[in-house]
């Protein structure tokens, strides 16, 4: 039973990967159309070695891409718009209980003699709980005036991620595309 508990957990957690946390925080002042070219600036990543190259690189790409769909050049001699992005991971662990209804082996369990149950599976009277550690990662995206130095926008998401290098590759691009989806700039 414990089996069919975790694999229902599991589904759970997937179900609810579709639903990720996007927030986007704007000040509505800023016209962002004034910015016509962008550059990089150092990001810190929390990640192996190996994988904050990888990750760093596809991150930087659709970043790019994002940004150059709104018209926006990298590289120029005064760079307008400072873009940064941070990533991290946390360790998370969530209990599920796994208490039956009085239906399924509570009081009523008693009126049956052994194995005489109108039930398919067998439920005894117990309360377990089943606890599943899952990682979740985050990723911020920051874009700064460089004549101010004040953030004009700032994009993030949490979710669960899986830790094997092409997974989370794909799940960096989906990541990206999703944080700029609540841009206020669209693409053209």
């Amino acid at each position: 039973m414990k089996n069919a508990s975790a694999f229902l957990l599991l589904i759970g957690i997937l179900l609810g990967c579709a639903s990720s946390k996007v927030k986007s925080e704007w000040n509505g002042k800023t016209d962002l159309k004034q910015y016509k070219s962008f550059r990089f600036i150092d990001s810190a990543s929390q990640q192996t070695k190996q994988q904050v190259s990888l990750i760093d690189n596809t991150i930087h790409k659709r970043i790019k891409e994002e940004l150059e769909k709104r018209d926006m050049k990298e590289g120029s001699l005064k760079p307008v718009l400072l873009i940064s992005y941070h990533t991290y991971t946390n360790s998370k662990r969530d209990t599920i209980n796994n208490h039956y209804p009085m239906m399924y082996g509570g009081e009523s369990w008693r009126y049956y003699p052994r194995n005489a149950s109108p039930y398919p599976f067998e439920f005894g009277n117990r309360n377990e709980h089943d606890q599943i550690v899952y990682t979740e990662g985050t990723l911020i995206i920051d874009a700064i005036d460089s004549r101010s130095k004040k953030l004009v926008w700032r994009g993030s998401i949490s979710d669960v991620i899986t830790m094997d290098t092409p997974s989370l590759q794909d799940e960096a691009e989906t990541a990206v595309e999703l944080i700029f989806k609540k841009f206020p700039l669209k693409p053209r």
